[in-house]
């Protein structure tokens, strides 16, 4: 069991032991107010006399103690502490019933192993949750206007993030989804909760455990009711030119799924907007773990919300519904925490969260931050409403006011309206449209706006309506992300937001401003600027059938197209847009080598077919990773041929190949990891000729290499056996002929390095000694020495020997 850490957990148990002695505390109201949160925790750890009895005398040192603590001072010296209490007990209660009923005070086992269950998914932890009966939201107490319940801690379980928990804090149920690191606490009664909560908060800290809380939808959903006639189309969607996009996404080709997980209320899919957008297999509801599967919209702002998003996006995007209200509007920071989990673990692109939380507790806070970050991590971005007045008070700043709007890894959107007298804003106009300062949040946050006011869309009875409010501008952002990540699969989640902010029209003060942010972003000739072309274009949509490294490029190559008398080349990588990158005469023509690339470098290629002044459609595109194939060297060395090269940038690797003399292919013999530059082939026989190539890899992708290769013949060492100075200015060198040499080459220095030498040929297979004179007496000399073979009339040499060094008599 844990000791006590600190002074005010020592001071609570003295006070707490008073009250269940009997006695009474005339302390100030603050302690008072201690003592009663914590009576339980110092009947936890108060299990025996002598622990009761030290942490009396602890508490008893200061001077302003309770009227206990004096009364204590007078009790008779040798009294134990345990028997002091009883004396103070009611007169008709023996020393036996007394001893009976603190043993019977409720003393849970500390371990959490008995109450602990793992789980491996959030549908699993729904269940669980539901199996170990914790409390429905549905019976928890009425809320206050705040937006969270009156009684802090009536839902009786608290969420922890930590990597490792070995006590229970008394709880009935834990369950652990290891993932996250994410612990969640039931407990059979709202003491037990509050003692256990500050416990952990003295153990892990405010920023890892939070109570959980009940919310409720009208003070999260960030939507101002205003109903109107429906229209075919919500007029952000012409507004922000995503009516062409969706309109010609088949035209070119761009076919790309996008997940999009819209965390509300559901949706009722009875809507003409959702035919075939549904991800059914993976939507679900977070709130109901006895309906699973049931999303239905029964409040409207789901469906809505889901709408925007349908209307503004082709078929190939999907929704992914994931329901966190109950069907009256409740949910809790323990159900959005598993939602936002439930979203990451099904690896969607894009979240929507058109709520906010206007009071949200920093522990709280803190728990759903680590869960945005997970997001982060894997390439999801996440759009979120700003916030209403209706939400609470009124106009704010969302910095500290709105939740998670005023993070700085989510995007922000406000809401713009149209200006009085404006009926169809079909195009992108600082004149047209304004910042609706009736109801939307502004700050230093707001990334982009979007229009919000009056915006048609679905609704939960399967028919449509007008709403307004930083909800509806959300999933126009949303939607634009989601035409980006079909487009642009690549990008990181800022340059998302750059791609965004570059198509931005710049409605308020020059640059980002704390109204508009970047603006409100027009997209009608985005794909037209990715992929090239107008639709009007008539030669035929060209396919691109082949991207291969090839030496100093990439080699592209296509179909021809009838009609066509040239073709465009566009290149993209990874954060960019296609470029034109060359323009390839004649109609025949179906190849090209792009030579200004770098190596580990990805790069995407389209092509284009022109006929006069019509051009074409992209048909698809190739992607390939270049790799600058090696520069090497093959050469003789002790023991082997000892092939050599530079390093390739962007390679997880290098593959030598070989040819024996007189074979017709190569065939691969060893594969080296990236830092390995060099390897000495030892399995060769003397005076054959081996040939060697050497090219980059990476996973699917090799640079080209070169097929005539480098050839070496296999030429033996020779070994200098002795050397011998006996004479001035003499000195002789012996060793061990070599079988088949043609002759054999000595080389002597007065440097080590041999950077000044001479040198010595000497022809005949059987030679082993050289007598050199003329050299300076008391000098230090270097040799070395090595064999050569002459073949077909070219002679070949071997490495040189270990140089040795004598000093000159």
């Amino acid at each position: 069991m844990r000791k006590m850490r600190s002074g005010r957990r020592i001071l609570a148990c003295a006070m707490a032991a008073v009250l269940i002695a009997g006695g009474s505390v005339n302390a100030g109201a603050a302690e008072q107010r201690l003592a009663e949160r914590t009576e339980y925790t110092a009947a936890k750890y108060q299990t025996d006399a002598e622990q009761l009895e030290y942490s009396i005398a602890e508490s008893c040192a200061d001077a302003e103690q309770s009227e206990y603590a004096a009364a204590e001072s007078r009790a008779d010296a040798g009294q134990s502490e345990y028997a002091a209490a009883e004396s103070r007990a009611d007169a008709g209660l023996s020393e036996h019933a007394a001893a009976e009923g603190q043993a019977d005070a409720e003393q849970p086992d500390d371990s959490i192993e008995d109450v602990l269950k793992n789980v491996d998914s959030v549908d699993d932890l729904t269940a669980a949750m539901e199996d170990s009966d914790m409390v429905d939201m549905e019976t928890a107490s009425p809320g206050s206007s705040e937006g969270t319940q009156t009684d802090p801690y009536s839902l009786k379980r608290v969420t922890l993030f930590a990597d490792d928990v070995t006590q229970s804090y008394g709880a009935s149920s834990v369950i652990c989804y290891d993932k996250y690191g994410y612990y969640i606490f039931g407990f059979d009664t709202e003491s037990d909760t509050e003692a256990a909560y500050y416990q952990m908060i003295d153990d892990y800290g405010t920023d890892r455990c939070a109570l959980d809380q009940v919310m409720y939808a009208d003070d999260l959903l960030s939507d101002y009711s205003d109903e109107d006639p429906y229209k075919a189309v919500g007029w952000g969607t012409t507004y922000m030119g995503m009516d062409k996009l969706k309109s010609t996404a088949s035209k070119y080709s761009v076919e790309a799924e996008v997940d999009v997980a819209v965390l509300d209320t559901g949706v009722n899919q009875a809507n003409e907007l959702f035919t075939g957008r549904i991800n059914t297999d993976n939507s679900g509801n977070c709130y109901d773990s006895e309906n699973p599967a049931d999303y239905s919209d029964s409040l409207g702002h789901g469906s809505h919300v889901a709408g925007i998003v349908a209307d503004a996006t082709p078929d190939n995007v999907k929704l992914t519904i994931l329901k966190c209200f109950s069907e009256t509007g409740k949910t809790s920071s323990s159900v959005i925490q598993k939602t936002v989990m439930k979203a990451i673990d099904l690896g969607v692109d894009v979240i929507n969260m058109s709520f906010c939380f206007y009071t949200i507790s920093d522990e709280n806070r803190a728990a759903i931050d680590s869960l945005i970050t997970s997001a982060v991590e894997q390439n999801i971005v996440m759009c979120v409403a700003a916030g209403n007045s209706n939400g609470g008070g009124g106009i704010m700043d969302v910095d500290g006011n709105s939740y998670p709007a005023d993070s700085s890894d989510v995007i922000t959107v406000s809401a713009l309206k149209k200006k009085s007298g404006v009926s169809d804003a079909d195009k992108i106009s600082d004149s047209s449209v304004e910042f609706d300062s009736s109801y939307s949040y502004y700050g230093d946050k707001i990334d982009f706006s979007a229009p919000g006011t009056k915006v048609d869309s679905a609704w939960m009875n399967g028919g449509y309506r007008s709403d307004s409010g930083t909800s509806m501008a959300a999933p126009y952002v949303t939607a634009a992300v989601s035409y980006v990540k079909m487009a642009e699969p690549d990008l990181t989640n800022k340059q998302v937001v750059d791609r965004l902010a570059g198509y931005s029209v710049d409605l308020g003060d020059k640059g980002k401003d704390i109204y508009y942010g970047y603006g409100c972003p027009y997209l009608a000739s985005y794909f037209t600027d990715v992929y090239g072309g107008d639709l009007d274009d008539t030669p035929a949509d060209c396919k691109v059938t082949g991207l291969t490294n090839v030496q100093g490029g990439l080699k592209l190559t296509w179909d021809s197209v009838a009609g066509a008398d040239s073709y465009r080349i566009y290149r993209m990588t990874a954060g960019s847009i296609y470029t034109c990158v060359a323009t390839v005469s004649g109609g025949d023509s179906r190849t090209y080598t792009d030579k200004c690339v770098e190596s580990g470098t990805r790069y995407r290629y389209a092509v284009r077919a022109v006929a006069g002044q019509k051009t074409g459609k992209i048909a698809n595109s190739k992607a390939a990773l270049y790799l600058k194939q090696p520069v090497y060297t093959v050469k003789n060395c002790n023991y082997g041929i000892n092939i050599s090269w530079n390093r390739s940038a962007g390679a997880y690797g290098y593959k030598i190949y070989r040819k024996a003399s007189g074979a017709l292919s190569w065939s691969l013999y060893k594969a080296v990891p990236e830092g390995v530059y060099s390897y000495i082939d030892q399995s060769v026989a003397d005076y054959k000729k081996y040939s060697y190539t050497v090219k980059a890899y990476n996973g699917y992708f090799a640079s080209t290499y070169d097929t005539a290769g480098k050839a070496a013949y296999r030429i033996p060492d020779c070994e200098i056996e002795k050397l011998a100075s006996e004479n001035a200015g003499r000195m002789g060198i012996w060793w061990q002929p070599v079988s088949g040499a043609t002759g054999y080459q000595i080389e002597y220095s007065r440097y080590s390095d041999f950077r000044v030498y001479t040198a010595v040929t000497l022809a005949g297979e059987s030679r082993d000694k050289r007598l050199v004179t003329g050299l300076t007496s008391g000098r230090y000399y270097s040799v070395r020495m090595r064999m050569y073979k002459k073949i077909d009339g070219k002679a070949y040499y071997g490495d040189w020997s270990r140089s040795r060094m004598i000093k000159i008599k």
